[in-house]
Parts: C-alpha cells; structure tokens; sequence
C-alpha cells in the first residue's frame, strides 16, 4: 500500500493528533528553527502554521507517520527560464514571468518506518506535485544533513546540487 500525502488544515482529527503527536515525539521537531512559534505538540503545531507554510501528512493504513514542512515563494523569473517554462508545457500558471519556489524544510519520518521507504515516498508524492503545478522545489543542503534518509532519493528524483541546495525543476517526471 502506497504513502499518501495530504495537506494538514486545522481540521484534523482527534486520531490524526495522536499520530502527529507520536511523529513529533519521536523525531524532535526538526524544524523549530523554520516557523516563528514553537509548537509543544500536534494542535499546536496545524493550529499555528505561518501564512506561506504547508505542513503536509504521510499517511498509510489511516495512519499519520511522517511530517513534511514546505514554504512556497512565488518569484519572478527571466526570459530564459521562461522560454523553458514553455518548452516543458507547464500550464498551471497563467503568467509564465512567475514561477512557485517551494522550499522543503522539514521532514519526519517515524524512526520505526524511517528503513521502509517511507521518506522515498514522501519525496516522489512532492515530486509529483511539482510536476502537475510548476513548482520547482528547493532543499537546502543543511537541511539534509539532518534527514539523511533522504540523502539516496533526491539525485534519482531529479535534485541537482547548486551552491547552497538541491534543486529539482518541475516537469522531469523521474520517480
């Protein structure tokens, strides 16, 4: 059975609480340092998520086992890359001179799935979504040292290591 990922909202259930308790419990926020509140535990955490911030849910068998925490920053982009933009046939955005940079700050994987590809998954539901909606996505290269599992996926995904982090440009559909 196949990791979903979904975008958590404040509605989450009293179940999906419980797991996201477990995952930040087990894991540590990872990205305290990323968000301007500090959350002590799950409602916090959905409740208090900054404007330009996702936090999104790996589930499997109804359950939440692994976090990821995105920020999208919409940018202005130059001719070049939007003659690429074209070639490439990304048509989610009605201005090609603008581009969603989505930045991957955090990933948590409880440690009891961290070994069943559990964060490979995460990253190709990522990977695919970047593809339908143009983004390209961004992972800085001090953030991976502290998701080393997964370190193995971002090159086969299609990441490419720049000064400071991997970039993955949209419309590869590699996975």
């Amino acid at each position: 059975m196949p990791v979903i990922l979904e975008r958590l909202t404040q509605q989450v259930t009293a179940a999906d609480l419980i797991d996201l308790n477990k995952v930040l419990t087990e894991t540590g926020p990872l990205w305290r340092q990323d968000l301007s509140v500090t959350p002590t535990d799950a409602a916090a955490l959905v409740q208090h998520i900054p404007e330009g911030f996702e936090l999104w849910g790996a589930r499997f068998n109804d359950h939440i086992i692994g976090l990821l925490l995105t920020k999208r920053t919409l940018i202005e982009i130059s001719q070049s890359e939007c003659t690429l933009a074209n070639q490439i046939q990304i048509e989610s955005k009605a201005s090609l001179s603008e581009r969603d940079d989505v930045s991957l700050l955090g990933v948590c994987v409880r440690p009891l799935t961290q070994k069943r590809s559990v964060a490979s998954q995460m990253l190709i539901r990522v990977c695919q979504m970047a593809d339908q909606k143009g983004w390209r996505l961004l992972l800085s290269k001090d953030k991976l040292k502290r998701v080393p599992f997964l370190e193995a996926g971002i090159q086969k995904a299609g990441f490419r290591p720049e000064t400071n982090a991997w970039v993955r440009l949209p419309g590869l559909n590699v996975y």
